[in-house]
This record gives C-alpha cells, sequence and structure tokens, in this order.
C-alpha cells in the first residue's frame, strides 16, 4: 500500500489540475476534477476542538502559480494562524525533477535552466518560474514565515 504524507494540488492558468504526490513522481494529472477550491477551515476547527494540532504542509512555486495566488495564500494562513489553527506549518518549493512531468513541461516551455551549483533541489527557490520570480518566492517565504510563525513540522 503506496503512502504518502505530503500531498499538495496545483492547477494550471489554462485549468488543468494536477497532484504533486511526492512518492512516485512529482507531478500527476488528475482527470475529472475541474478546479480546486479554498482550503476548508472548518476541518481545522473541528481538530483544534477535538484537542488535535493542526499541521499545515505545502508548496510554493507550482506550476502557473501566480504573485496572487501566493498572496491569497498569505492572507489565509495569516487568518488561520490568528484563529489558533495552525500549530505546525511547512512550506516547499516545487522544483522540476529528472523523469517528472514538470521537468518536461519546463523542457519543452524553454523555461528550465541548469541547477545551481547548491543542486536540483534549489534550481526553482533560486531561479523562479515563468510566473514568479526566484527573488519573489524568497520574499513570500519570509512573508509565510512573517504571518504565520507556526514551528515547524517535527518540533515541539
Amino acid at each position: 500500500h503506496d503512502e504518502n504524507f505530503w500531498p499538495s494540488w496545483t492547477q494550471t492558468v489554462e485549468g488543468t489540475v494536477y497532484l504533486v504526490d511526492g512518492w512516485r513522481s512529482s507531478l500527476i494529472r488528475v482527470d475529472g476534477l475541474d478546479s480546486i477550491e479554498r482550503f476548508p477551515e472548518s476541518s481545522l476547527r473541528v481538530s483544534k476542538e477535538a484537542g488535535i494540532k493542526n499541521a499545515v504542509l505545502m508548496m510554493v512555486g507550482n506550476y502557473g502559480e501566480t504573485e496572487a495566488d501566493l498572496a491569497l495564500t498569505a492572507e489565509t494562513l495569516g487568518e488561520m494562524y490568528r484563529e489558533g489553527l495552525i500549530q505546525y506549518r511547512q512550506t516547499t518549493v516545487c522544483t522540476p525533477m529528472p523523469g517528472t512531468e514538470l521537468m518536461k513541461r519546463a523542457q519543452e516551455e524553454g523555461w528550465y535552466q541548469e541547477p545551481s551549483d547548491q543542486g536540483e533541489q534549489m534550481l526553482t527557490v533560486h531561479q523562479g518560474t515563468p510566473w514568479v520570480s526566484g527573488d519573489r518566492l524568497q520574499y513570500w517565504l519570509r512573508e509565510f514565515d512573517r504571518l504565520c510563525p507556526a514551528g515547524e513540522w517535527g518540533q515541539a
């Protein structure tokens, strides 16, 4: 039985929905799903009321993600943190990796760049995407830390 503890969703500007599964590949197309809706805060409230600590594991730099998407994410994180709904948060950066659909798209669309000397895992962090520059991704990572300074997953 395949398990994955860090799935996330992304939607392209054309409307195609992908699951970033973090296990077999970086990007899997999801047929039959037409949109992604805002994360239901009610589930965070229910778990908080039951005494369960909430962890939000998220990814930025997704295919087609814009500054407006990141601003909405920051606003939502801040609201949920101020309400005490998030105790832990971890943010990673989506990265084109060899053999994945994301790598194929980046190469075909002409925005793939060879990784820096820091390795492939840092590619998007430093170079960005066609929609958000690397400097702006760094800005948003800092902004998420400021608005939702919840502990990293696994910290007491």
